[in-house]
């Protein structure tokens, strides 16, 4: 894939190895939570839309007096898988309404 902004290629191997030396043995952990919420969304544009507000509600807090990137934080995994339980629980509820509607009993009325 090339980056429109830059014309330069991406290289995903570095963005990996980021990764690895960031998260490094919870690497598959801060996967598995984030594969999880991507998975919530049942429309992939929604996801899309929704990304800096993601990032901003997930980023990691760091100490008092660091800034910028690559400054260690506290990523909490917790609040992303209960974030993704949300979201589904909201689209089941609003499913159910739904099937309420088709079976003659209009929940909006």
């Amino acid at each position: 894939a090339i980056n429109v902004q830059t014309g330069k290629e991406y290289q995903p191997g570095k963005a990996r190895a980021y990764l690895r030396r960031a998260f490094g043995a919870r690497l598959e952990d801060v996967k598995h939570a984030f594969t999880f919420y991507a998975e919530s969304f049942t429309d992939p544009i929604t996801l899309d839309k929704q990304s800096y507000k993601l990032y901003c509600e997930f980023r990691p807090s760091i100490a008092a007096g660091q800034a910028g990137w690559g400054q260690a934080g506290l990523l909490k995994l917790k609040s992303i898988r209960n974030s993704a339980r949300q979201i589904r629980s909201a689209q089941e509820a609003f499913a159910a309404m739904l099937d309420q509607s088709v079976a003659g009993d209009d929940p909006f009325q």
